[in-house]
């Protein structure tokens, strides 16, 4: 007997099911999303497949004649929650369909979408994750990494979960309470040589942390290639100062690590990051219940249960150095364990047989070449016993890019970006003749602009009486940048130049920036105020180098740095910036971005859906502005993203917005509270500055394929 078709509805059949106008639905699950965008791709729908949200409101409101094209400006499912003006959503659309979408968006507000936004959800039982869980990376005993992939945004990430009972005993409650509101901070964090955490969640049995990158693999796996890979171990040797960078971060951030070990160390891309600090409490990662933290890297008190301090993670980076500087002569981990049990007390954990640690430092200091035996300097003093003569993290730092060893650079066991080198330009690789400089005008010679004079910031009053003392008028100070550029430039992109911090893109910055900025950083971890506070600074000083960089033909590219402080560094660059004629973004231009209503992004504020659109917004306004203001502007974010990265006590985002707003933009009436809208302005770009130099790195790789096509 022959069936009717009827009794088995298609797949648009069953589409058309959830968007019953009789039965009109108020919520759609996680369950019912994804079969949304089941039965979109069966019926043949496949980029409606991949962003079902956005397709469910449009369908709810009748406009899915809008749907393509929203998809082309950018939009998808990971820009909900879209802000009540409706400012997040693509500027083709009419004012009344994006007060409708930001209506009827609730229909589709389920917490999977919060987990890309830094939040912490729960899952119950049978609830849907918003992810696709993909290879195994790694396990241990009370946990397993798996590559997954964003239902939401498709982004590939790493996911750690963590089995509460096994990791945490009967503590498991309180301890995933503490570690979830730490996460909350750890989430804030942003640095080259850490992981980032993305979000978290728990359900009945697990605590899941979603990270990103996924890492090729870990320190561990890379030293056993090291040893049979020679040409590794010159990356290898790198780690030394990146690991040092990384941690001093976290230190100056109040975060502990307490279980460095080269599994908790990644390789992503050839270069290092540090994962699971602050996430590791007490507690070990084994089967058999709550015990010492890895006890071969852990330090002396640790494995008596004294109270720790951030000594102790310098203990366990020292441990993790003998390892590297092992792999570095073709010896892994196993060799050392090896000699570990035949030494002394026969333990295989650092703390427990110093007479095997003492033998195998003497043996290489006595064997090995000069150069090679310099870690092991490092290495005695962050393994002494008593913490407190320990170094701190900036200290490491500090000893692993010191130059004063003529067989060593500041780059032999540190990479490019990480480096603080002395001087920031040589003056035969930067300036070079005003011939030569004169061949390169031509790049930026339709940008240039004639100052008005009487457009200059109001400086700040505690720097006015230095200013005041400063009345040099030549080439670089109270002159625009759009003409300073041409004559005392230096270039930002090539690769061999010492500028901190490193830029992508290709362009020029004034000298004075360049000079002042790689020297703070070079101090960075003794000098924290230095951008923000100049009271007791030489004021003789700060007038030398104003002149300095004011004449030709150097413009300040030859300074003897060691005379100066960086503080006086700091001032003589905001002393620079306030003595612009106008504010490196011009009123103007400063009005559409107050329009924008960016949300600040600091240490405080989290990432919110208005974001990619603000962020897209700021980028096209920001286009706008000569380039030669648009280069020094995305630098000096950089320069302060990187900066409140260091020194993030004394120096918050907010602060240094507030102590350099009046220099970069400002804003006239009638706009309300301007300085405030300003302060945001600069906070929120500050926040951004990576996505800011990306966006335009990729702009000037378009144009140079553009070029290639062309010849």
């Amino acid at each position: 007997m022959a069936l009717s078709t009827s009794a088995f509805p298609t797949a648009a059949g069953r589409l058309d099911t959830f968007f019953d106008p009789a039965q009109p639905r108020t919520t759609f699950e996680d369950t019912d999303i994804d079969e949304v965008a089941s039965l979109l791709q069966q019926c043949g729908q496949h980029a409606a497949s991949r962003c079902p949200r956005t397709y469910i409101v449009l369908r709810t409101i009748d406009q899915l004649k809008v749907f393509e094209q929203m998809l082309s400006d950018g939009f998808g499912d990971q820009e909900f929650p879209v802000g009540n003006n409706g400012q997040d959503l693509p500027s083709f659309l009419d004012p009344r369909i994006k007060s409708r979408i930001v209506e009827s968006q609730r229909i589709i507000m389920t917490k999977s979408l919060d987990l890309e936004h830094g939040r912490h959800r729960h899952f119950a039982s049978g609830e849907p994750l918003p992810f696709d869980i993909g290879d195994r990376l790694g396990s241990g005993g009370s946990g397993q990494v798996n590559k997954i992939v964003s239902k939401i945004s498709f982004k590939e990430y790493a996911l750690k979960r963590i089995h509460r009972r096994t990791a945490y005993g009967n503590n498991s409650k309180e301890a995933v309470v503490e570690i979830v509101s730490e996460i909350k901070i750890i989430k804030t964090l942003a640095h080259r040589h850490i992981v980032r955490y993305i979000g978290s969640y728990t359900d009945t049995g697990h605590l899941g942390l979603v990270i990103s990158p996924v890492a090729d693999c870990d320190l561990a796996h890379y030293i056993q290639q090291a040893c049979i890979d020679s040409e590794k171990r010159s990356t290898l040797q790198m780690f030394f100062g990146c690991l040092a960078t990384a941690l001093c971060y976290l230190h100056g951030n109040s975060i502990k690590h307490s279980d460095i070990k080269p599994q908790n160390i990644l390789i992503y891309k050839s270069d290092v990051l540090i994962t699971d600090f602050g996430l590791a409490r007490d507690y070990l990662d084994t089967t058999s219940g709550p015990t010492l933290l890895s006890p071969r890297y852990c330090s002396p008190e640790v494995a008596a249960y004294e109270a720790r301090n951030m000594s102790a993670d310098i203990w366990s980076l020292g441990c993790v150095f003998l390892d590297m500087v092992a792999a570095l002569q073709g010896y892994d981990i196993d060799w050392l364990r090896r000699r570990f049990e035949n030494v002394g007390t026969m333990s295989t954990h650092y703390h427990a047989n110093p007479q095997a640690t003492q033998e195998i430092l003497g043996h290489w200091e006595a064997s090995l070449n000069r150069r090679d035996t310099i870690p092991l300097t490092w290495i005695r003093k962050m393994i002494l016993v008593d913490r407190s003569s320990r170094p701190t993290a900036a200290q490491v730092l500090e000893m692993i890019t010191c130059r004063d060893d003529p067989d060593c650079s500041a780059t032999t066991f540190c990479c490019i970006s990480c480096a603080a080198d002395d001087q920031a330009v040589d003056q035969n690789d930067s300036v070079g003749s005003l011939m030569d400089i004169a061949h390169n005008e031509s790049e930026h010679s339709d940008q240039v602009v004639v100052p008005q004079r009487n457009s200059r910031p109001v400086l700040e009053r505690e720097s006015a009486i230095h200013i005041q003392s400063l009345a040099l008028d030549k080439a670089v100070f109270q002159v625009s940048v759009d003409m300073s550029i041409v004559y005392a430039k230096v270039e930002i992109s090539s690769p061999h130049k010492s500028i901190r911090p490193k830029f992508g893109l290709e362009g020029y910055i004034p000298i004075v920036v360049a000079q002042c900025s790689t020297y703070i950083f070079k101090k960075a971890h003794y000098f924290s105020n230095a951008l923000t506070s100049f009271k007791s600074n030489n004021a003789a000083n700060v007038i030398k180098l104003r002149t300095a960089f004011d004449t030709p033909p150097s413009y300040g590219s030859d300074i003897d740095w060691t005379k100066y402080s960086a503080s006086e560094a700091g001032e003589t660059l905001y002393t620079y910036l306030c003595s612009l004629p106008e504010p490196l973004i011009p009123a103007a231009v400063a009005r559409q971005l107050a329009l924008v209503g960016a949300v600040p992004l600091d240490g405080i504020d989290t990432r919110t859906g208005t974001d990619a659109s603000a962020l897209q917004s700021y980028v096209r306004i920001l286009a706008t502005l000569s380039m030669p203001r648009h280069h020094l502007l995305l630098y000096l974010l950089r320069v302060f993203e990187h900066y409140t990265g260091h020194c993030p006590a004394r120096n918050t985002i907010k602060s240094i917005a507030k102590k350099y707003h009046s220099a970069i933009v400002r804003l006239n009436n009638p706009i309300h509270d301007a300085d405030v809208v300003a302060i945001n302005i600069v906070r929120f770009m500050i926040g951004h500055s990576t996505d800011f130099s990306a966006s335009e790195e990729k702009r000037q790789w378009v144009e140079r394929q553009k070029r290639r096509l062309e010849l």
